[in-house]
């Protein structure tokens, strides 16, 4: 494990299908079987959308929702009939996905949305705004400029929580 640690520069590695996840204030990396990875990545993406739900927002946007799975968890697990929850997602299929999922909820949408060219234009009425983001900002152009640009320009509050690789993309 160390001798493949060293090797991948102290980066994460997969071998022979687990992971190797560093422990910085320890020095040393942990075996984790990968259902055991996925399941803490998920509890913790999960846990953090969840706690970043204030009191006073209004609307939460996930950018790049895929199949609307996370957005449609967070909506069930807040328990906010007070909220509107919205899924953007380019592809209609994903789109599709969201609206099965979520059942009976009439404060869960799946909404079309461009990273390319976004539309904030259905955040309008909301003063709070939650975004929520799981690897879906970085496949925008210039690490995602035009959409804060819009985004500010339309809501006049925003919470952002990103699970994201950024940094490459900021100057």
């Amino acid at each position: 494990s160390a001798a493949l640690a060293k090797m991948s520069g102290g980066r994460a590695s997969a071998f022979h299908g687990r992971e190797l996840v560093p422990r910085p204030y320890m020095g040393r990396y942990i075996e984790l079987e990968p259902e055991t990875s996925v399941t803490l990545h998920w509890s913790l993406v999960d846990e953090t959308f969840l706690r970043a739900l204030e009191p006073d927002i209004d609307a939460v946007l996930e950018i790049g929702c895929g199949t609307g799975h996370t957005l449609a968890k967070l909506a069930i697990s807040a328990r906010r009939p007070d909220v509107q929850f919205f899924g953007g997602e380019i592809s209609r299929n994903g789109r599709a996905c969201l609206e099965a999922l979520r059942g009976n909820a009439t404060n869960v949408h799946a909404v079309p949305f461009d990273l390319e060219g976004p539309d904030f234009s259905f955040l309008a009425p909301f003063a709070h705004v939650l975004i929520v983001s799981h690897i879906g900002i970085v496949y925008g152009k210039g690490g995602g400029r035009r959409l804060w640009e819009r985004l500010f320009a339309r809501v006049p509050r925003a919470t952002g929580v990103l699970f994201e690789p950024l940094s490459f993309a900021i100057r």
